[in-house]
């Protein structure tokens, strides 16, 4: 059996603000391009080219492994907008897009996509690039 801690074998998955809660984070930097496209059409890919033309940091479907701390409020998320009694949903809007998405300058893949509505409403000075 190996001395390793998980931590010491897989550091990538324990980041320093892994246990933030996210309802406590705020926008550090503005959001500029919503990659809006569904996986497995090029969203690593064009994370890539992005990032290579100087866009980041990025939320990609990938790096939610890194913040399961999130994976509560994008559920709650998903559940409030897909509610199907839309009377008894509360609202959500910037603020909420910002204390998942704050220290992200670009979003693809999922789960940013399944709100494209939402976060076009929430950044509309972000670009939007979809690939059909």
């Amino acid at each position: 059996m190996s001395s390793l801690r998980d931590e010491d074998k897989l550091p990538a998955l324990f980041v320093a603000n892994k246990k933030v809660d996210p309802r406590t984070r705020t926008r550090t930097v503005p959001m500029r391009i919503l990659h809006l496209s569904m996986p497995r059409t090029g969203t690593a890919s064009m994370e890539a080219a992005l990032k290579i033309l100087g866009s980041g940091p990025v939320c990609h479907g990938f790096n939610m492994w890194m913040h399961v701390q999130d994976v509560n409020m994008w559920g709650e998320l998903m559940r409030t907008i897909f509610s199907s009694n839309p009377s008894s949903e509360p609202s959500y809007g910037w603020k909420e897009f910002d204390n998942l998405l704050g220290d992200y300058e670009l979003v693809s893949d999922f789960p940013p996509l399944a709100f494209a509505p939402e976060p076009i409403a929430a950044y509309p000075e972000a670009k939007v690039i979809l690939v059909e």
